[in-house]
């Protein structure tokens, strides 16, 4: 991993992951996902005006606000958190589960998409909380870039028929579907972020495919083969078997 560091905006691209630690450019990189810590000097809600029709609300900020876990992904294994900050942005943020972290007058830190891109979003200054102190820091931080930079559609590479699975869609997808063994193909659901396929009644490979502008690549994952049919195609194989 190559990790760049610069107290400047960083500009062009070829990176995986920017992270942004309160100073937010007035035009992000379009490759790449963005891990964003807000600051009252260089808020993000500029972010949020317009420009994107998945884009959430900017509501204002909030003194000593009181976080609350939300179930979401990213705070697994937090049960309870244990920072404070003198002060926050908040969203409201249309499909509540994006909401990673909740308040009572909005969300405090949501996943969203910008640029087509995976974007998690801070509502606070880092360097103005104790959260680097706190035990869920280094499990808040794993789980957030494990989430950026996942790229995986489907965690189960091997189920039982009558089971369901998890389809994540991809924030560049334009279309896709699901080709189920007897060669019938079903359409994907690309407006929402996960996508419940329950239609697993016949045994055999599964292959799920998302089509995109992005330049695609070949990943080995366990029971679960990830492959690429052309330049802008993603696919992957689900395999069922017969349940007992």
């Amino acid at each position: 991993m190559e990790l760049y560091v610069s107290e400047e905006n960083i500009s062009g691209s070829g990176y995986d992951l920017y992270i942004y630690d309160g100073t937010v450019p007035e035009q992000l990189p379009q490759d790449g996902s963005y891990l964003i810590f807000a600051s009252e000097s260089n808020p993000v809600h500029n972010l949020f005006m317009g420009s994107d029709p998945k884009a959430e609300g900017f509501e204002g900020y909030v003194k000593n606000p009181v976080f609350s876990t939300n179930g979401h992904a990213i705070t697994r294994h937090i049960e309870k958190t244990e920072f404070s900050t003198r002060i926050s942005a908040v969203f409201t943020v249309e499909d509540s589960r994006n909401i990673i972290y909740d308040t009572q007058f909005g969300a405090g830190a949501f996943e969203t998409v910008l640029n087509g891109n995976k974007a998690v979003v801070f509502g606070f200054d880092i360097h103005d909380t104790d959260l680097p102190l706190s035990i869920e820091f280094p499990v808040l931080m794993m789980n957030t870039v494990d989430y950026l930079l996942s790229n995986r559609m489907v965690e189960e590479g091997s189920i039982f028929t009558g089971d369901s699975v998890v389809v994540s869609i991809f924030p560049s997808t334009v279309s896709g579907d699901i080709v189920m063994p007897d060669g019938t193909g079903l359409p994907l659901d690309v407006d929402r972020r996960e996508y419940v396929f329950s239609n697993t009644t016949q045994v055999g490979t599964y292959t799920v495919t998302q089509e995109s502008g992005l330049e695609t690549h070949t990943e080995q994952l366990p029971s679960m083969c990830l492959r690429c049919r052309n330049k802008q195609v993603q696919s992957a194989v689900m395999r069922v078997k017969r349940s007992a």
